[in-house]
């Protein structure tokens, strides 16, 4: 139950200030104290609730978390989701192996981001690697 350092709080109000002027409809996390702390602020500042979620959860199965990923997607919902080092890369490889082109080559830094972008039919295209940290 470790919370975020300072310098993980910076990078929760980097993150915040990235989605300036973006669209957010919800923000979804594991329980983990670190992962909700990463999105209060953006929570806060849009007036949304942060949403517990078992495909979050650290150990959550490719499967689980993918299928989460695929319907925000296929309902055009704007979602933030903050999850764990393990079930992060490994949504992002099932997302590969459903065809969506992953940016590579970044590992995952704490305090970054993949933006996926979809379609008007709701499918994935790209998940893009973001580094909103000072």
């Amino acid at each position: 139950m470790r919370p975020l350092s300072d310098k993980g709080l910076h990078q929760a109000d980097a993150i915040t200030s990235w989605f300036t002027g973006r669209a957010l409809d919800r923000a979804l996390s594991s329980s983990s104290v670190r992962c909700v702390q990463t999105l209060e602020p953006l929570a806060r500042d849009r007036g949304l609730d942060i949403e517990a979620h078992d495909a979050l959860y650290e150990g959550a199965s490719v499967a689980a978390t993918t299928a989460l990923i695929w319907d925000l997607a296929s309902h055009g919902t704007d979602a933030v989701l903050s999850s764990h080092g393990d079930v992060i890369p490994n949504a992002l490889d099932g997302l590969a192996g459903d065809g969506v082109d992953v940016e590579v080559g970044h590992g995952l830094p704490k305090g970054t981001l993949y933006v996926l972008d979809v379609d008007g039919d709701g499918a994935i295209i790209t998940a893009r690697f973001v580094d909103p940290r000072p």
